[in-house]
């Protein structure tokens, strides 16, 4: 018996523990626990945040002994940070005090609102989301943690900021934005007695209608309850409560209440934040490397010689360029393509990466074009010989090209040198390179009697062909004339020519 009373309070203090850990972790809607983010910024170390927050039927909220705050992140739907917030000297007694209610006992816990009336004090919060703490490229959905002390509960929700700019924080190239935007985000009323406030306070008048609903409330206007307003004009924030200014149109008649929903005709219209729940994306960071891609480029696209390919760097004319990561000419590669020494177009593709994995990719063009021709040239002069001397053709004659060099071996001549009769004999060189282009010289060659040789060339006219008369023979002078000009033989003989 005794074996059964220790299992039984086992047995129940662990359904107490899983029950409360039940409520521990029950997540709430506006309606159970409202708030409003008064504000959101980026400062030197973190997203700031400021605001306040309760739970509608649960306990006086009155300082740290009676409640706390804890601000939470989330992963794609994972808990991955958590944040102990700081209270604030924020009272909302009265913004949620029901008309014609007493106020709640000191023990009274987890009375209806339309019981009695708690009080709110010090439900403001404030703290930092530290910008070391996050990961790049992440998402973080923000939520908000309440724990109630007093009664055992402990709530979260999460939160929406309706603001129309990115609130960023930009630290180089890594990037912390939050984003909640107002033209995304819906309210939707929840509650049934809330008047339709022409100005953003509590202290405003509202609007009348001449139609009458009941005795009870008269014709003033209220706000449908769990209407929808899509369209949201403009955000104030006013003793640390947000106001919505909304359009909208007269509805029917509920509960007693003459009702507003959103369309046109009434406006402007406003709303506290207090008595509006939110559709829409919630308040989300988002992180990223705003990193730019790195910039390959070359000096120029080469034009090359066959010759001047191998002995070519490449290489040397590519660079890389990065915003964050400077220089990045030693990390280019070839990724593909080759240059080949016959003429013709290549191309080269090369690629350079960053730290983050951001690349650039390009493609060289390279130009391997037909050798440059020079054409040959021929280096002949003129020529002078004796008569009956042997001509050599090729003798102090030299061709030659930039290209193909030595070219002596392709060398041709024309005509002819009668070495057997003075005179003068023009000779044309001609020679062809490898590409075909010529070059053609004329020289002249000069056959002349040899003056050092024994015999004496005569005639009728000049005995002595360009030579003076020898003294020797100018007694006898009148008498050769006299046997060269006679036509009968003075003297014959023969002999052999070979």
């Amino acid at each position: 018996m005794k074996l059964m009373k220790q299992f039984l309070s086992l047995y129940l203090c662990v359904l107490f523990l899983f029950l409360f850990y039940l409520e521990d972790t029950a997540a709430a809607n506006k309606y159970e626990m409202p708030y409003e983010i008064t504000a959101f910024r980026s400062g030197k170390t973190g997203f700031e945040i400021e605001g306040w927050g309760l739970m509608i039927e649960a306990q006086h909220f009155l300082d740290a002994n009676t409640h706390a705050y804890r601000l939470l992140l989330y992963e794609n739907g994972v808990r991955s940070h958590s944040y102990a917030l700081k209270l604030r000297n924020v009272d909302q007694s009265e913004l949620m005090r029901m008309v014609g209610k007493r106020q709640c006992g000191k023990n009274e816990w987890n009375q209806s609102a339309n019981t009695c009336n708690y009080l709110f004090r010090n439900v403001g919060f404030q703290g930092v989301i530290p910008y070391q703490d996050l990961s790049m490229d992440r998402d973080y959905e923000v939520h908000l943690e309440i724990e109630a002390k007093q009664s055992g509960k402990r709530k979260e929700i999460s939160l929406f900021y309706p603001i129309s700019e990115k609130i960023t924080h930009r630290d180089q190239e890594f990037v912390y934005q939050a984003v909640s935007d107002l033209h995304e985000t819906a309210l939707q009323v929840t509650y049934g007695d809330v008047f339709a406030r022409k100005k953003p306070s509590a202290a405003k008048e509202y609007y009348k209608t001449g139609n009458l609903c009941s005795y009870t409330h008269g014709n003033a206007l209220y706000f449908r309850q769990n209407a929808i307003f899509q369209h949201i004009y403009e955000r104030k924030v006013v003793d640390h409560t947000t106001y919505y200014r909304v359009s909208g149109k007269e509805s029917v008649c509920e509960g007693g209440f003459r009702r507003v929903e959103e369309g046109n005709g009434i406006s402007p219209l406003w709303i506290a934040s207090a008595f509006v729940d939110y559709r829409g994306k919630p308040l989300t960071i988002h992180t990223y490397i705003d990193n730019e891609a790195p910039r390959l480029y070359f000096d120029y696209e080469p034009v090359l010689y066959p010759n001047e390919v191998k002995q070519f760097d490449f290489q040397s004319i590519v660079h890389a360029t990065d915003k964050e990561d400077g220089n990045l000419d030693d990390k280019v590669i070839l990724k593909d393509g080759n240059v080949d020494v016959h003429p013709g177009n290549y191309e080269l593709t090369y690629y350079v990466e960053d730290r983050y994995g951001a690349f650039d990719q390009k493609v060289l063009h390279v130009t391997v074009r037909e050798p440059e021709n020079t054409p040959p040239h021929i280096n002949a002069k003129d020529a002078t010989i004796y008569q009956y001397e042997p001509f050599d053709y090729l003798k102090g004659v030299q061709a030659s090209d930039k290209e193909d060099g030595d070219l002596k071996q392709q060398l041709r001549y024309t005509e002819t040198v009668n070495t057997q009769k003075l005179g003068v004999y023009p000779v044309t060189y001609t020679v062809t390179d490898s590409k075909g282009a010529s070059a053609v010289k004329t020289i002249q060659v000069h056959v002349i009697r040899n003056p050092k040789e024994g015999l004496r060339y005569l005639s009728r006219k000049y005995p002595w062909y360009e030579q003076k008369i020898p003294l020797n023979w100018k007694a006898y002078y009148l008498y050769l004339i006299d046997q060269l000009k006679n036509r009968q033989i003075f003297y014959e003989n023969s002999f052999d020519h070979s």
